[in-house]
C-alpha cells in the first residue's frame, strides 16, 4: 500500500497477484510510477488495484505501454474517489 501525499514508488515491470491473490491499494496522494510492462492478475488468481483519492495515480513511463488487467485469471483496476487514475 502506497498511502499518503508524498508517499511515492518507482519500480520497472509490476506485477500485482502473480501468483496467487493479491492487491494494491495507492490513496490519500499518493504516486507510483513504473516503467515497463504491468500486471494485474497474471496467475491463477486474481489481482486488484486500486487508486484511491484526490492527486493518487499510477503513472507508466513505458514508451510502449502494455498494462494486462486480467492476463489469465480476473483482474480489476479501480479509480474511486477522485483518484487521478492510470497515465502514460
Amino acid at each position: 500500500m502506497l498511502d499518503g501525499a508524498g508517499s511515492s514508488l518507482a519500480t520497472g515491470e509490476l506485477f500485482v497477484a502473480p501468483s496467487a491473490r493479491g492487491t494494491l491499494t495507492i490513496r490519500n496522494g499518493a504516486v507510483l510510477t513504473s516503467a515497463d510492462l504491468a500486471y494485474i492478475a497474471g496467475g491463477p488468481d486474481f489481482g486488484t488495484v486500486t487508486v484511491d483519492g484526490p492527486g493518487s495515480r499510477w503513472d507508466n513511463d513505458f514508451d510502449q505501454v502494455q498494462l494486462y488487467i486480467g492476463f489469465g485469471p480476473l483482474g480489476i483496476l479501480n479509480i474511486t474517489n477522485g483518484g487521478g487514475g492510470f497515465h502514460v
